[in-house]
């Protein structure tokens, strides 16, 4: 397995027919790539979840897939920056916060359906999710529940 910025290694896992097996990647350690052989079964990757606190307005897309989360108690322009790899998906769970209604604006390079409103019921989970076309984040769901 490397070690050092700039390597590449191999882990194999021998021994077993099913299970899991785990791999973790730092978010320090940058944009991970994973080549899965010959699979039989079912593999899945997960991505991590980024925390991003109360009423945030930028976030750097790293690049790769990811799971944002995020509370709003205030009318906010969210903005994406950064681009990722083609192909890349990300989803906003993104929480209402208090009784009146707030309006989150998209901005950076995305292309959305228009603002998300979070209504007036609070703690009301809203999903939004994208994928990178090359150039921008293009909004291709969105889900509100707790209604």
């Amino acid at each position: 397995v490397g070690t050092a910025a700039g390597t590449t290694g191999a882990i194999n896992l021998k021994g077993t027919t099913s299970g899991t097996a785990i791999l973790t990647v730092a978010a320090a350690a940058g944009t991970p790539t994973i080549t899965l052989g010959t699979v039989t079964g079912t593999a899945n990757v997960l991505v991590a979840t980024n925390a991003l606190g109360t009423n945030p307005t930028t976030v750097t897309m790293s690049g790769a897939s990811g799971l944002y989360t995020a509370t709003y108690s205030a009318t906010t322009t969210l903005t994406l920056s950064g681009g990722g790899l083609i192909g890349s998906r990300a989803t906003f769970i993104i929480l209402s916060s208090g009784t009146t209604s707030r309006t989150i604006t998209f901005a950076g390079n995305v292309k959305v359906n228009g603002t998300l409103a979070t209504g007036t019921v609070t703690a009301k989970t809203f999903s939004v999710s994208f994928v990178y076309d090359g150039t921008n984040w293009v909004e291709v769901g969105r889900v509100a529940t707790g209604m």
